[in-house]
């Protein structure tokens, strides 16, 4: 069968001694078979977690879970530690966070970091809440002393937050109390915690170490499906470290499009308003009808490609095809630029809808996206990348003179 041919494509790259990482990418590309069950050992591969050479991968693996074991030690503070006089400074206390003083306190970057932590807490219990997996318990003991969200003051009736988005809106966000006990409780033991617990810590860590980009909404969409991956390894071991390999697998995915998320950096070749700009220009090139279309009705790429982008597309389609896609997506050599064909792939599939010139509707299609055959959609970029490819040869042939 055309499945079994595919695990077969699969395996045979796998067996070599020194994976052909170009020949990965194309299997890849054509999608990883569940009953392969090869997709996390793929997407480590794909995302630099693991060299090409098989012999290495043991050694590599060792340092890299010891180096976050380091970062979980140095950078995971609780309020406990942080005790009056536990290293010798018996003046830092809560309240240097909110004295003047010399030296900064370390109170006060305790509390900045709880900022980040509160928002990051909010995001992570409303990760795919159709999806039970993130609120059940992991099978791995927490690593650190306390659940981390224990750090967060909160009031004892409800939860209400003033949160900022990327955009600087203020908005408040509230849950009950009870709607918190009933998540924190899923893991009964002391020890042990739920699924959404590892991908906060996984965030936070980031966080602290990527001071510049921070957290930003959104970032939890992309971490939730890679931790997913992972976590459901049918590689016991592998699973069992399942934090340690999604925290680099996503910093590394981060490296490429971090940009994106930094409001200061939109304007910049990275940025994400370069970037809708880039969408614009492909469609009026190559699309344009559709890119006319929009310009005509004044519907700017930031109204829905904005999210489309910045998400990975995580939020419009349904987990597996989520992860379908991203088997498409990690094996390009330029994530980015194939956002781009995706994307126009996307609007082709709703063309009628767009020429109909009806800015309501349209809108509200392109916010509510209804398609769900992402195979359909990479066909489609595939083919908009091989008319890229075409023009550009061509137009190379035309400045080369050879014409007559």
């Amino acid at each position: 069968s055309k499945e079994q041919a595919r695990i077969q494509a699969v395996e045979d790259v796998l067996s070599s001694s020194v994976i052909d990482l170009d020949e990965l990418r194309k299997v890849a590309h054509r999608g990883i078979p569940e009953r392969s069950r090869k997709r996390p050992i793929v997407w480590r591969l794909l995302l630099d977690l693991l060299p090409p050479q098989r012999d290495l991968w043991d050694s590599t693996l060792e340092r890299q879970r010891q180096l976050y074991k380091e970062f979980l030690s140095e950078f995971i503070v609780d309020s406990h530690d942080l005790g009056s006089g536990s290293d010798g400074d018996d003046d830092d206390d809560p309240l240097g966070a909110i004295s003047p003083c010399d030296k900064p306190s370390k109170w006060d970057k305790f509390f900045k970091d709880n900022a980040v932590l509160n928002q990051i807490d909010l995001d992570v219990k409303r990760l795919t809440p159709e999806f039970a997996f993130y609120q059940q318990p992991s099978p791995v003991k927490r690593p650190i002393k306390r659940p981390l969200h224990f750090r967060i003051q909160r009031v004892a009736d409800a939860a209400e937050t003033i949160v900022e988005d990327r955009e600087g809106l203020r908005k408040k966000v509230s849950q009950s109390i009870d709607e918190y006990a009933c998540i924190m409780n899923t893991a009964s033991e002391a020890d042990m915690e739920c699924h959404w617990e590892v991908i906060e810590r996984i965030l936070f860590l980031y966080a602290m170490l990527n001071q510049g980009v921070s957290y930003v909404q959104g970032m939890n969409e992309i971490l939730g499906p890679l931790y997913y991956i992972f976590a459901s390894d049918s590689n016991e071991e592998y699973a069992t470290h399942a934090e340690a390999d999604t925290f680099f697998c996503f910093t590394s995915l981060m490296a490429e499009i971090k940009d994106m998320f930094i409001k200061s950096l939109d304007n910049s070749n990275m940025g994400i308003s370069s970037v809708l700009s880039r969408l614009e220009k492909l469609l009026l090139t190559y699309k344009p009808s559709i890119g006319e279309a929009l310009l005509k009705m004044g519907i700017n790429m930031q109204f829905f490609a904005f999210r489309w982008i910045t998400l990975l597309f995580s939020q419009e389609f349904r987990l597996p095809d989520v992860v379908r896609l991203w088997d498409s997506l990690f094996s390009s050599k330029d994530r980015v630029t194939y956002l781009l064909y995706i994307c126009s792939a996307m609007l082709e599939y709703v063309q009628p809808t767009i020429l109909e010139l009806d800015f309501a509707t349209c809108v509200k299609t392109l916010q509510n996206f209804p398609g769900d055959d992402v195979v359909q959609l990479i066909v489609g970029a595939d083919k908009m990348i091989d008319m890229v490819a075409h023009k550009k040869r061509h137009d190379k042939f035309l400045q080369s003179g050879e014409v007559r």
